[in-house]
């Protein structure tokens, strides 16, 4: 135990009492701290090792909190994706609906072309959607620098040819350069001599004679109808090479749409496109003012980066004119060669080459040689065909491949064209181009004018005459009716003519004859009594009808028979006849029919031509009649006297003096009921007189046509007749008399050039198998797109899908004008619905991936948050109680000290 002296100079116990108060000062400082700022951990003093791992463990969880957000803005993203994809997928399908709506066979040309509109405006749309779709300004589909590849309508540097009309593969030709199966397999090509792979073949490769290359693939026991060909493009500095080979210069690119660039130094954004070889070839650049070596940085890649390449394969077979005939000539008919222009020609082909044949003449024109017909662009033209040149088969084409024939027949010019990249050998181009017939029209335009009183009634017609101008086209017409074309641009050569037409009657009226009863005749139509003479009768005598009644006894009741009948008995009524006689005065009238037969002759003339027609026209007509007669007739009436009916005993008359008076065709009953009844009615006609009135009528077929067709001389070939009608109405042929002459006049008058195009007939052999080279892959990187998952580096989730333009779906040449290209459409929509289904999957896979890590990565946080709160955040409860113990034993301290102060004031009182 401690006992402290008082003291003047140090007053130990105020120290100590200070010092102690001075430490629990100093731990409620901190205590009050701790409660204020909720942390146990407010300085690196206050816990240094725990301060490290709660601040390790803030960088984490604000890392974790941020990756989370990263996460919902990647499902963000695959959210826009899937919602343009979504609408790709229903263009898809309507473009599946309209390709096979096009492959029916109820639908023209025309149904197919208007069904192609709306699927050419769907692929449009969807380019745009791949070209503009993004999220947050980055593009989803769009990759600058990668080209769409389509086919226009077909790429033609590449063709399987065929042997002669068979389907069997004959070959390879590239740029019109042909290697034959043999020729394939000499260069190293995996193949049999059917074309078929023994094995897969990938990127064989081998370069053409100009130095292009060409790559090949093919799988095992595929024919050459399935192969693919490798295309790489790459930029330089005069132009873009495909395959080694110069497609296009930097000027020669067209920018949105505009042809040429003057500025090749510098590239404005926009899309650029160039054709090659049937591919429209086009690309994006986004960058504002690319120069040059921008554009072939990004068109060529790194080190790392290989340029974007594409393959090219058959997609479907199909039907294909051989050496295809076009081109047209258009001679002028002169005076000189009006004996020539009309012959007919053919197109004669041999193994030495191409001439004219005049069929007219048999005589042909000079043969122009294979290798002496030029291109009709450059200075290529065929060459050693059939010949071995440097171990391949070459018919050395460029890549049109089009060659013009011009060459005459004595003062007949000939100029047409023909295409070889589609046929496989000399043979086959004679059998195809030999004995094709050269058409075309010959005009001489000219008018046919009709004058006179009655040219109204005049028509001129036939397959040489315009009914909207009335101009004759034929040159065979007009050369043999005398035109002379002396002047062929604007003749005024004229020839004359007229045409007349004659009615002559050949039947004239018949009228039937009346018959010898007015009731037998059916041509009556009415009657009317003119007048009646007054009624005569006469008495003639009593007459008898017979009946029977039943016998009765003397009480009046009926006398039954053994069988229960009644026994009837006869008996006799008186009746009194009276002949009644008549005389009328009549007057009918019938409508009689009958026919006129006319001959109309036709007779024309035009310049040294004449000709004549005729036609028989037979006219109904009818008439009325009018004729009186007198009408003669008597009739009996009958009245009953005795209603009751007596035997011959009760009468007292024998049955032999009434049995001439016994009416038994009279019913009883009949005349009882009915006694003013007339029987007998007889009639006579006498005093028969018949008078016509009226003229004859054919009213009813007034506006008949009849018409005459008078045709000059036929002609053959390509031209008609010349044919002039005259139509005359009914009323206008019966109001002429016989043998009446009616006429009007013709003029020929020639209008304009005399002239003939001539025309290839285009050549109806076809290959039956050949391929089209239609169906285009691109080979181009992924989309990649990293989200930040987690707090650490490296820990992230890699987006990878595809960039999507028209070429990248297959669809770069899709199109409904033919069934054969719907039929294509068909596969190219399904295909690209699988691509199109792959991608939406994808990003539906990735959303779903992202819930799921954003869910584990809240939990990560919380859990996370717990284990740093533990560390670092206040106890409330333990800091509350140790400040009111430093509350305490402050106020203990203070105390304490106040009294060790007051020791010293009991020192100082003891000193005074």
């Amino acid at each position: 135990m401690s006992i402290y002296m008082n003291s003047v100079i140090n007053n130990m116990l105020s120290m100590n009492s200070n010092r102690q108060l001075g430490i629990v000062t100093n731990r409620k400082a901190k205590t009050t701290e701790k409660l204020s700022s909720g942390y146990k951990i407010n300085r690196s003093a206050d816990n240094a090792a725990g301060l490290a791992i709660s601040e390790k463990m803030r960088r984490q969880i604000r890392g974790l909190t941020q990756a989370s957000q990263n996460m919902q803005d990647g499902v963000s993203l695959c959210q826009v994706a899937d919602g343009w994809l979504n609408e790709v997928h229903d263009m898809l399908h309507r473009i599946n609906e309209l390709a096979v709506k096009s492959s029916n066979g109820t639908m023209t040309p025309a149904d197919r072309e208007y069904t192609d509109k709306e699927v050419q405006s769907l692929m449009n749309e969807m380019e745009r959607i791949f070209d503009t779709a993004d999220f947050n300004e980055i593009p989803l589909f769009h990759q600058p620098y990668v080209p769409t590849v389509r086919a226009i309508p077909e790429v033609t540097d590449t063709q399987v040819f065929h042997t002669g009309t068979s389907e069997a593969p004959g070959g390879l030709e590239f740029n019109n350069v042909r290697y034959n199966i043999k020729e394939l397999q000499n260069l190293g090509l995996n193949i049999d001599d059917n074309g078929v792979a023994k094995g897969d073949i990938s990127n064989f490769e081998f370069k053409l004679n100009d130095g292009e290359l060409v790559s090949l693939n093919l799988s095992k026991d595929d024919n050459l109808d399935n192969i693919s060909r490798n295309y790489e493009w790459k930029a330089k500095d005069d132009g873009i090479y495909i395959n080694n080979k110069l497609a296009t210069t930097w000027s020669g690119l067209t920018y949105n749409g505009v042809a040429g660039l003057s500025d090749t130094s510098h590239f404005q954004p926009g899309e650029y496109s160039f054709s090659y070889n049937g591919m429209e070839i086009s690309f994006n650049i986004d960058d504002r003012e690319a120069d040059k070596e921008k554009v072939m940085f990004s068109i060529n890649g790194d080190e790392i980066t290989k340029p974007v390449n594409w393959t090219v394969s058959a997609l479907s077979s199909s039907s294909r004119s051989i050496a295809p005939l076009t081109g047209s000539v258009t001679d002028q008919i002169t005076a000189a060669n009006k004996d020539d222009i009309f012959d007919e020609y053919k197109l004669s082909a041999n193994a030495d080459g191409l001439a004219i044949y005049n069929v007219t003449d048999d005589a042909y024109s000079n043969r122009i040689a294979w290798k002496d017909i030029p291109l009709s662009s450059g200075d290529k033209s065929i060459a050693d065909w059939g010949k071995t040149v440097n171990s391949n088969t070459e018919v050395k084409f460029d890549n049109d491949s089009v060659f013009r024939v011009q060459t005459a027949y004595k003062d007949v010019n000939f100029d047409f064209s023909f295409k070889l990249s589609q046929v496989s050998s000399l043979e086959e181009v004679i059998s195809t181009l030999d004995g094709k017939d050269f058409i075309g029209p010959l005009q001489a335009p000219a008018k046919l004018t009709v004058s006179g009183s009655n040219a109204s009634k005049v028509r001129l017609g036939s397959a040489s005459i315009t009914s909207e101008s009335d101009k004759i086209n034929a040159f065979r017409l007009q050369k043999k009716y005398g035109r002379s074309f002396s002047t062929p641009d604007n003749s005024t050569d004229t020839l004359t003519g007229s045409i007349t037409w004659t009615k002559n009657v050949i039947q004239g009226e018949t009228e039937p004859a009346y018959g010898n009863n007015f009731y037998s005749n059916s041509l009556t139509i009415s009657e009317n009594v003119l007048s009646t003479n007054p009624e005569t009768t006469s008495d003639g005598g009593t007459y008898y009808i017979r009946g029977t009644v039943p016998m009765t006894d003397d009480e009046g009741n009926p006398l039954i028979d053994s069988y229960g009948n009644q026994i009837p008995k006869t008996v006799y009524y008186e009746v009194k006849k009276t002949q009644h006689n008549m005389t009328q005065n009549m007057e009918g009238t019938r409508r009689v029919f009958f026919d006129e037969k006319y001959r109309v002759t036709g007779t024309a003339s035009l310049g040294s031509q004449q000709a004549s027609n005729s036609i028989d026209v037979t006219m109904p007509f009818y008439r009325t009649n009018k004729y009186t007669y007198d009408k003669n007739y008597y009739y009996n009436t009958y009245e009953l006297i005795d209603p009751v009916g007596k035997t011959t005993e009760e009468m007292g008359v024998s049955y032999n003096d009434i049995s001439g008076k016994i009416l038994n065709y009279l019913d009883l009953n009949t005349v009882s009921s009915n006694p003013d009844k007339k029987y007998n009615y007889q009639t006579t006609y006498s005093n028969w007189n018949k008078t016509e009135t009226g003229t004859k009528v054919s009213d009813t077929y007034a506006n008949d046509q009849y018409t005459v067709n008078v045709d000059l001389p036929g002609l053959t070939n390509y031209d008609s007749a010349a044919n002039i009608s005259v139509r005359l109405k009914a009323s206008e042929l019966v109001a002429m008399t016989n043998g009446e002459q009616q006429s009007a006049n013709l003029l020929f008058q020639a209008t304009g050039k005399a002239q003939r195009t001539l025309l290839p007939i285009q050549s109806s052999h076809h290959l039956t198998s050949e391929r089209d080279f239609t169906q285009i892959k691109l080979n181009v990187p992924k989309k990649r797109l990293d989200i930040q998952a987690g707090a650490e580096a490296g820990q992230h989730i890699r987006m990878e899908w595809d960039a999507l333009n028209l070429t990248l779906i297959g669809m770069g040449a899709t199109n409904t004008r033919t069934v054969e290209s719907s039929q294509r459409a068909i596969v190219e929509t399904k295909n690209a619905l699988n691509i199109i289904s792959e991608n939406r999957s994808t990003f539906g896979a990735y959303q779903n991936r992202m819930e799921h890590a954003i869910r584990m990565t809240d939990n990560v946080v919380e859990n996370t948050t717990y284990s740093e709160s533990q560390i670092r955040d206040t106890d409330m409860s333990k800091a509350m109680m140790e400040l009111a113990k430093d509350n305490i034993l402050e106020q203990a301290g203070v105390t304490i000290l106040a009294q060790a102060n007051q020791s010293r004031q009991g020192i100082l009182n003891l000193l005074q």
